[in-house]
């Protein structure tokens, strides 16, 4: 048997010369082909096979990423990373997301298992052979065996709730006098907090979930009469976590039950977002409220058993915490920091994810799926975190599909953020699944657009939901460029205006020129009265605004209680609902003040930094790129200027920026099909396929990105030998190569 080193992808090339020596038992044999930017295409004769060499592949590329994203899932990351990650531990625990393992694998069915089956053992047997690199000794890993039922909790976890953030960081508020403002205008502007909440177990969850969690994303499907070859195109680019290795990973696969390509998280073996020979599919979080927090009685609090449960932490001592679940789910107030201090208040987590809910089988029947009408039946098993599937097909459908279990509710609480025991008991009685919601089939505009936005037609899906300005703005866009082709749709992806930007900055002028103090800063208003709401990476008048706004938001909570929810709140749907309407509250003495002294501050802080790009970074690096003296040269790649901002298509989202920040959370992989052509899908990471940076793909597909540029995943035979020119051959045993 030969072993392998995790920091080496061309040892991991040289070994397969010798396939033979390989822990891989097939009954029939596979090819792995490679393109240029490791990529690796699948194909056999035989489902479990392919399945097989698919997570051969993938733990070949992407090894220490799963067993780490293993640690996050089983609520073990403080055996990796030390005590700090102990609270971390305790809420992942409470939460369980292994609950449902047991129960949803007993119901999958013969071919679903199959598939898990055969990527878990490929997965392990790569895993038997691999050395322990330098990311692992740092990070205390070692390549242990997979279980199904782990990869299952590891797909729990990818389906956490989108509201959490939300919901965890209004809890410590809920007993400050202005707590009723803060939730009315979050719901009025469908924003969240922002603030970071020290000690609190459940910010801390929150923050490391955002990015992993499917929270963001554009994606647009059109119809085939407004594309220049006449048949229907689809185009995405999901939001998540900006870092190094990318969440998500390119692959084909070919086998009798399937033929794909597509982007797939490394330790789920379903392609997301893809194509098929007849389908493109993509998506965005739905939004939709997973969850509730549930106010326990006292009788149920006292009838949830505790459990004592052991911790065991790097540099540390092991120790104990309680775990309860009660009637409605995990007591998350157990956790350190989600409340308040002297509280006696209990309260339980109802959760979607504790119902035995079957993704895997849902996005194989997607994969599967022979047209967009399909897709809605496909999705019936699948239960969290909800989606928008946007699918176009090759006979001309376009579709938008609900993805989602959800509790069926009569509305959501206008007071509070935490609802009774006897609502939730009424309310979480019943379930929808994606047969029940709505379906949107050939709309006659003859284009479907998701970007996070409310769903017509379903008020009770959820309460936090991105604004309409990106939907907007993709609208207007596809109306300016029909007929639509990649190159258009690969140009929309990238923008970087905001229609709302440009809406809140006009009033904002208009409110400044009226004081007699604006000649004094005639040169930053004239600048502003030239800006196109574009965030430029280059551009001066971006950077201006911004700090214009930053300082308007903080000297208003400083002359102000009313406006404390300020101090809290940073996200730009607050701001844009908001920041005109407060200023305007304001006597004209108190007004004057305040914008003057505000545009001197974002003046200086102008003349300091010039431009956009100059504060607003990309800056992908590795968990480990903190490690004193080799982390940031070990382990990260040179910052550059980011165009884009919260909001923009091309999204890098920021809160305020103070001094020079990278944007930790924006838009991270690309996709383009175009149903003429089976050969015509492109995708594109920002990073690369390999979790290790130094080696050849760890950061190559940079270049592509920051110049717009894709890599080709073909569907024919033709094209993939050509393009896939690096094939590993492996054989099943007692048989010999052709």
């Amino acid at each position: 048997m030969c072993t392998i080193k995790a920091s080496d992808y061309d040892a991991l090339r040289a070994a397969s010369k010798a396939p033979e020596k390989w822990p891989l038992r097939f009954r029939t044999g596979a090819n792995i082909r490679w393109n240029a930017y490791g990529v690796p295409y699948i194909a056999s004769s035989d489902d479990r096979d392919a399945a097989l060499a698919l997570g051969a592949a993938v733990y070949s590329l992407r090894g220490s990423q799963i067993q780490l994203f293993r640690k996050a899932a089983l609520g073990k990351l403080a055996e990796c990373a030390g005590p700090g990650f102990l609270k971390y531990d305790h809420l992942i625990r409470l939460l369980d997301f292994t609950r449902t393992s047991a129960a949803v694998w007993n119901a999958m069915p013969e071919f679903s298992r199959l598939w898990l089956e055969g990527f878990c053992e490929g997965l392990n047997a790569v895993a038997s052979i691999t050395q322990r690199s330098i990311e692992d000794r740092l990070l205390n890993l070692h390549h242990h065996a997979f279980t199904v039922h782990e990869l299952l909790a590891m797909g729990r976890l990818t389906g956490t709730d989108v509201n959490w953030p939300i919901l965890f960081s209004l809890l410590p508020l809920r007993n400050e006098p202005y707590f009723d403002e803060v939730w009315q205008r979050l719901i009025q502007s469908g924003s969240h907090p922002k603030k970071k909440l020290q000690g609190n177990a459940a910010a801390l969850v929150s923050e490391q979930l955002l990015m992993l969690s499917r929270s963001g994303s554009n994606c647009i499907a059109v119809a085939g009469q407004h594309c220049s070859k006449g048949y229907p195109m689809l185009a995405g680019d999901p939001h998540l976590g900006q870092q190094l290795p990318n969440v998500w990973l390119a692959v084909g696969i070919s086998c009798p039950s399937l033929k794909v390509v597509g982007l797939m998280f490394p330790a789920i073996p379903v392609v997301g977002l893809g194509r098929n020979a007849d389908v493109a599919w993509g998506g965005t979080n739905l939004r939709a409220a997973s969850s509730d927090l549930v106010r326990l009685t006292p009788e149920q609090y006292r009838q949830s058993k505790p459990t004592r449960v052991r911790f065991k932490s790097r540099f540390w001592r092991t120790t104990e915490r309680t775990l309860r679940w009660s009637v409605h789910g995990p007591v998350v107030s157990d956790a350190a920091g989600v409340l308040t201090k002297n509280t006696e208040e209990h309260l339980a987590l109802r959760w979607a994810g504790h119902w035995p809910s079957d993704e895997i089988t849902a996005f194989l029947n997607l994969m599967r799926a022979r047209t967009a009408c399909e897709i809605q039946n496909a999705m019936q098993p699948y239960g969290v975190t909800g989606l928008n599937i946007l699918a176009a097909d090759r006979h001309g459908n376009i579709a938008h599909t609900l993805a989602a279990w959800l509790p069926v509710r009569s509305g959501f609480e206008k007071d509070d953020c935490v609802v009774s025991n006897e609502r939730a008991q009424q309310e979480w009685s019943k379930t929808l699944n994606s047969t029940d919601l709505a379906f949107n089939l050939n709309p006659q505009a003859g284009v479907l657009i998701s970007t996070n936005d409310p769903t017509e037609g379903e008020a009770h899906v959820g309460f936090f939901f991105n604004g309409q300005e990106r939907k907007m703005r993709l609208q207007n866009l596809f109306e300016q460029k029909k007929p639509i082709n990649i190159e258009k749709l690969g140009e929309m992806q990238c923008d970087v205006v905001s229609p709302s930007a440009f809406r809140l900055c006009r009033q904002l002028l208009k409110t400044c020129n009226k004081h007699s103090w604006a000649e004094q800063h005639s040169t930053a208003l004239k600048l502003l009265e030239t800006w196109n709401g574009s965030y430029e990476e280059n551009s001066a008048a971006a950077l201006l605004f911004e700090v214009l706004i930053q300082n308007i938001a903080e000297r208003l909570f400083k002359l102000d209680v009313r406006f404390s929810a300020w101090e809290h709140i940073q996200e730009w749907a607050y701001i844009n609902t908001f920041l005109q309407t407060d200023l305007d509250t304001l006597k004209d003495t108190e007004k004057s003040l305040l914008l003057s002294t505000s545009l001197a501050a974002a003046e200086k802080k102008l003349r300091r930094y010039k431009s956009w790009g100059r504060v607003h970074r990309l800056h992908l690096k590795h968990p480990l790129a903190g490690v004193p003296v080799l982390g940031k040269k070990l382990f990260s790649i040179p910052s550059w200027g980011a165009s884009g901002s919260r909001e923009t298509l091309m999204k890098n989202a920021h809160a305020w920026i103070k001094k020079p920040k990278p944007s930790l959370y924006g838009a991270q992989a690309r996709h383009i099909s175009d149903l003429s052509d089976e050969d015509a899908n492109h995708f594109v990471l920002l990073g690369g396929q390999s979790e290790h940076l130094k080696t050849r793909h760890g950061a190559d597909q940079i270049e592509l990105w920051r110049s717009g540029s894709f890599m080709q995943l073909p569907l024919s035979e033709k094209k993939i030998t050509e393009l896939f020119p690096d094939c590993w051959t492996f054989v099943a045993p007692n048989s010999h190569r052709g």
